[in-house]
Protein backbone atom coordinates (compact mmCIF):
# COMPACT_ATOMS: atom_id res chain seq x y z
CA UNK A 1 0.00 0.00 0.00
CA UNK A 2 1.41 3.35 -0.79
CA UNK A 3 0.40 6.76 -0.14
CA UNK A 4 1.75 10.73 -1.35
CA UNK A 5 2.57 13.41 0.26
CA UNK A 6 3.76 16.83 -1.08
CA UNK A 7 6.28 18.68 1.33
CA UNK A 8 7.16 22.29 0.77
CA UNK A 9 10.95 22.88 0.94
CA UNK A 10 12.50 22.32 4.40
CA UNK A 11 13.58 19.87 7.09
CA UNK A 12 11.13 17.03 7.77
CA UNK A 13 11.71 14.31 10.56
CA UNK A 14 9.69 10.75 9.25
CA UNK A 15 9.42 8.56 12.66
CA UNK A 16 7.89 5.28 13.70
CA UNK A 17 6.39 6.16 16.78
CA UNK A 18 4.66 2.82 17.56
CA UNK A 19 3.57 -0.70 16.30
CA UNK A 20 7.12 -1.97 15.86
CA UNK A 21 8.27 -5.45 17.39
CA UNK A 22 11.15 -5.71 19.47
CA UNK A 23 14.47 -6.62 17.91
CA UNK A 24 14.14 -10.12 19.20
CA UNK A 25 11.62 -10.84 16.46
CA UNK A 26 12.31 -12.35 12.87
CA UNK A 27 13.08 -9.05 10.51
CA UNK A 28 11.13 -10.53 7.94
CA UNK A 29 8.48 -10.70 10.34
CA UNK A 30 8.52 -6.85 10.70
CA UNK A 31 6.22 -4.45 9.16
CA UNK A 32 7.66 -1.85 7.30
CA UNK A 33 7.51 1.45 5.65
CA UNK A 34 10.39 2.93 2.42
CA UNK A 35 10.09 6.70 2.06
CA UNK A 36 11.36 7.26 -1.73
CA UNK A 37 10.82 10.39 -3.76
CA UNK A 38 7.54 10.23 -6.30
CA UNK A 39 8.87 10.23 -10.14
CA UNK A 40 7.70 14.13 -11.80
CA UNK A 41 9.17 16.45 -8.90
CA UNK A 42 10.11 19.66 -10.55
CA UNK A 43 12.91 20.09 -11.80
CA UNK A 44 14.23 22.24 -9.50
CA UNK A 45 13.31 20.31 -6.27
CA UNK A 46 16.04 18.82 -4.42
CA UNK A 47 15.75 15.76 -2.13
CA UNK A 48 17.76 14.56 0.35
CA UNK A 49 17.32 11.86 2.53
CA UNK A 50 20.02 10.62 5.57
CA UNK A 51 19.02 9.26 9.38
CA UNK A 52 19.36 5.85 11.22
CA UNK A 53 17.19 3.73 9.03
CA UNK A 54 19.19 1.38 6.60
CA UNK A 55 17.55 1.36 3.00
CA UNK A 56 15.15 4.32 3.80
CA UNK A 57 12.92 1.71 5.45
CA UNK A 58 11.65 2.11 8.59
CA UNK A 59 10.64 -0.75 10.88
CA UNK A 60 11.51 -0.65 14.25
CA UNK A 61 9.96 2.02 17.21
CA UNK A 62 12.12 4.77 16.93
CA UNK A 63 13.51 4.20 13.36
CA UNK A 64 14.12 8.22 11.99
CA UNK A 65 14.89 9.25 8.20
CA UNK A 66 15.15 13.36 7.73
CA UNK A 67 14.09 14.50 4.85
CA UNK A 68 16.14 18.07 3.63
CA UNK A 69 14.06 19.62 0.88
CA UNK A 70 15.16 22.59 -1.36
CA UNK A 71 14.18 24.51 -4.21
CA UNK A 72 10.57 23.46 -5.05
CA UNK A 73 7.98 21.14 -3.02
CA UNK A 74 8.71 17.59 -3.29
CA UNK A 75 6.35 14.83 -3.33
CA UNK A 76 7.06 11.75 -1.53
CA UNK A 77 5.93 8.41 -1.59
CA UNK A 78 5.58 6.03 1.93
CA UNK A 79 4.63 2.52 1.02
CA UNK A 80 3.80 -0.08 3.42
CA UNK A 81 4.60 -3.68 3.42
CA UNK A 82 3.30 -6.35 5.81
CA UNK A 83 4.26 -9.67 5.63
CA UNK A 84 2.13 -12.69 5.01
CA UNK A 85 -0.56 -10.54 3.51
CA UNK A 86 -1.73 -9.23 7.20
CA UNK A 87 -3.51 -5.74 7.68
CA UNK A 88 -3.89 -5.81 11.45
CA UNK A 89 -0.32 -4.84 11.32
CA UNK A 90 0.37 -0.97 11.22
CA UNK A 91 2.89 0.97 11.99
CA UNK A 92 2.40 4.64 13.64
CA UNK A 93 4.18 6.84 11.45
CA UNK A 94 4.68 10.67 12.88
CA UNK A 95 5.80 13.33 9.95
CA UNK A 96 7.30 16.86 11.63
CA UNK A 97 8.73 19.78 10.20
CA UNK A 98 11.57 20.36 11.74
CA UNK A 99 12.91 23.85 9.93
CA UNK A 100 11.38 25.77 7.12
CA UNK A 101 13.22 26.51 4.09
CA UNK A 102 16.03 29.01 4.62
CA UNK A 103 14.91 33.13 3.68
CA UNK A 104 16.41 35.20 1.58
CA UNK A 105 18.89 37.93 3.17
CA UNK A 106 15.81 40.49 1.85
CA UNK A 107 13.64 39.08 4.65
CA UNK A 108 12.40 41.84 7.30
CA UNK A 109 12.74 39.62 9.50
CA UNK A 110 15.04 36.31 9.08
CA UNK A 111 15.20 35.26 12.87
CA UNK A 112 11.45 35.24 12.98
CA UNK A 113 11.79 31.28 11.12
CA UNK A 114 15.55 30.21 12.18
CA UNK A 115 15.67 26.55 12.00
CA UNK A 116 16.18 24.58 14.85
CA UNK A 117 19.49 23.53 13.48
CA UNK A 118 22.60 23.15 15.47
CA UNK A 119 26.05 25.06 13.60
CA UNK A 120 29.38 23.83 13.45
CA UNK A 121 32.21 24.61 10.97
CA UNK A 122 34.45 21.95 9.40
CA UNK A 123 38.32 22.58 8.75
CA UNK A 124 39.76 20.18 6.77
CA UNK A 125 43.25 20.48 5.57
CA UNK A 126 43.53 19.18 1.56
CA UNK A 127 46.65 18.26 0.15
CA UNK A 128 48.13 21.27 -1.74
CA UNK A 129 45.65 23.88 -0.73
CA UNK A 130 45.61 23.84 2.91
CA UNK A 131 42.67 24.80 5.20
CA UNK A 132 40.00 24.72 3.51
CA UNK A 133 36.30 25.47 6.19
CA UNK A 134 32.58 24.76 5.64
CA UNK A 135 29.27 25.68 7.53
CA UNK A 136 26.69 23.29 8.24
CA UNK A 137 25.11 21.30 5.22
CA UNK A 138 27.98 21.97 2.89
CA UNK A 139 30.98 19.27 2.13
CA UNK A 140 34.02 19.88 3.38
CA UNK A 141 37.00 19.48 1.03
CA UNK A 142 37.10 19.17 -2.96
CA UNK A 143 34.85 15.65 -3.59
CA UNK A 144 35.75 14.88 -6.86
CA UNK A 145 38.62 16.62 -7.22
CA UNK A 146 40.99 13.95 -6.68
CA UNK A 147 42.98 15.79 -3.58
CA UNK A 148 42.61 14.16 -0.11
CA UNK A 149 42.23 15.01 3.65
CA UNK A 150 45.11 14.96 5.47
CA UNK A 151 43.28 16.50 9.03
CA UNK A 152 40.39 18.33 9.73
CA UNK A 153 38.60 19.76 13.22
CA UNK A 154 35.16 20.02 13.57
CA UNK A 155 34.19 23.53 15.36
CA UNK A 156 30.85 23.45 17.08
CA UNK A 157 28.57 27.23 17.16
CA UNK A 158 25.51 27.37 19.78
CA UNK A 159 24.30 25.55 20.87
CA UNK A 160 26.92 22.79 20.97
CA UNK A 161 30.23 23.18 22.91
CA UNK A 162 33.53 21.97 22.36
CA UNK A 163 32.71 19.07 25.26
CA UNK A 164 29.63 18.17 23.02
CA UNK A 165 31.37 16.82 20.20
CA UNK A 166 33.74 13.68 19.95
CA UNK A 167 35.35 12.38 16.47
CA UNK A 168 38.32 10.51 15.31
CA UNK A 169 40.21 9.35 12.15
CA UNK A 170 41.80 6.04 10.50
CA UNK A 171 44.92 6.89 9.42
CA UNK A 172 46.55 6.54 5.82
CA UNK A 173 48.81 3.59 7.50
CA UNK A 174 44.94 1.97 8.79
CA UNK A 175 44.84 2.70 12.64
CA UNK A 176 42.28 4.84 14.79
CA UNK A 177 43.26 7.96 15.60
CA UNK A 178 41.93 8.65 19.60
CA UNK A 179 38.88 10.39 20.20
CA UNK A 180 39.54 14.18 20.17
CA UNK A 181 37.21 17.18 21.50
CA UNK A 182 34.91 19.71 19.42
CA UNK A 183 37.67 22.26 17.89
CA UNK A 184 40.78 19.79 17.95
CA UNK A 185 42.75 18.87 14.57
CA UNK A 186 42.54 14.88 13.71
CA UNK A 187 45.57 13.67 11.52
CA UNK A 188 48.42 16.06 10.65
CA UNK A 189 48.75 18.92 8.55
CA UNK A 190 50.90 18.66 5.16
CA UNK A 191 52.58 15.68 6.05
CA UNK A 192 51.17 14.45 2.29
CA UNK A 193 49.62 11.24 4.02
CA UNK A 194 45.72 10.80 3.67
CA UNK A 195 42.88 10.04 5.92
CA UNK A 196 41.00 6.90 4.73
CA UNK A 197 37.87 7.48 6.92
CA UNK A 198 36.30 9.29 10.16
CA UNK A 199 33.69 8.88 12.62
CA UNK A 200 31.60 11.43 14.85
CA UNK A 201 29.72 11.29 17.99
CA UNK A 202 27.71 13.14 20.39
CA UNK A 203 28.14 13.44 24.15
CA UNK A 204 26.38 14.33 27.21
CA UNK A 205 23.29 15.98 27.17
CA UNK A 206 23.70 16.94 23.80
CA UNK A 207 23.22 13.32 22.66
CA UNK A 208 19.89 13.69 23.77
CA UNK A 209 18.55 16.54 22.33
CA UNK A 210 20.70 16.57 18.87
CA UNK A 211 22.00 14.37 16.61
CA UNK A 212 24.62 13.74 13.94
CA UNK A 213 24.64 13.08 10.34
CA UNK A 214 27.43 12.27 8.42
CA UNK A 215 29.33 10.79 4.92
CA UNK A 216 32.71 10.67 3.18
CA UNK A 217 33.31 11.10 -0.34
CA UNK A 218 36.58 9.15 -1.15
CA UNK A 219 38.99 9.01 -4.58
CA UNK A 220 37.84 6.05 -5.65
CA UNK A 221 33.87 7.83 -6.19
CA UNK A 222 32.42 6.20 -3.77
CA UNK A 223 30.04 7.27 -1.00
CA UNK A 224 29.53 6.37 2.58
CA UNK A 225 27.13 7.05 4.46
CA UNK A 226 25.16 8.55 5.98
CA UNK A 227 26.14 7.04 8.92
CA UNK A 228 25.56 7.87 13.32
CA UNK A 229 26.66 7.54 16.54
CA UNK A 230 30.28 6.68 16.11
CA UNK A 231 30.14 4.44 13.07
CA UNK A 232 33.35 4.90 10.93
CA UNK A 233 32.55 6.29 7.67
CA UNK A 234 35.13 4.57 5.45
CA UNK A 235 35.13 3.15 1.47
CA UNK A 236 34.50 -0.47 0.78
CA UNK A 237 38.16 -0.18 -0.78
CA UNK A 238 41.39 -0.92 0.79
CA UNK A 239 43.18 2.21 1.28
CA UNK A 240 40.86 4.57 -0.42
CA UNK A 241 41.95 8.03 0.66
CA UNK A 242 39.14 10.96 1.89
CA UNK A 243 38.21 13.39 -0.36
CA UNK A 244 35.36 15.17 1.25
CA UNK A 245 33.08 15.07 4.43
CA UNK A 246 29.30 16.37 4.87
CA UNK A 247 28.51 16.17 8.64
CA UNK A 248 25.19 17.80 9.98
CA UNK A 249 23.37 18.39 13.47
CA UNK A 250 20.19 18.48 13.61
CA UNK A 251 17.56 18.48 16.71
CA UNK A 252 15.90 16.31 17.49
CA UNK A 253 11.71 16.17 17.39
CA UNK A 254 10.48 16.70 21.35
CA UNK A 255 9.09 12.94 20.88
CA UNK A 256 12.39 11.62 20.75
CA UNK A 257 14.17 13.76 23.42
CA UNK A 258 11.45 12.15 26.07
CA UNK A 259 9.64 15.64 26.46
Amino acid sequence: MAQTMLLPPGLYAVAVKGGGLPPAQDPLAYPFVQVTEAPGNPPQTRVEVMGNAADRCLSRDGDTLVLKIEGAPARMILTSYKPGGRTDRNLAIEVQRLAPAAQHRQDAHPQAAAPRVAQAEVMVHVQNLGDLCSGNFDWAGRPGQRQWIEAFAVMPLAPLGPQDIEYKAITAQGWETPWVEGGSVCGQRGNTLPLIGFALRLCGPAAERLECVYEGSFLSGYRAGPMQNGALCRSDMTDDPLDGMLIRFFTKPMAERGA
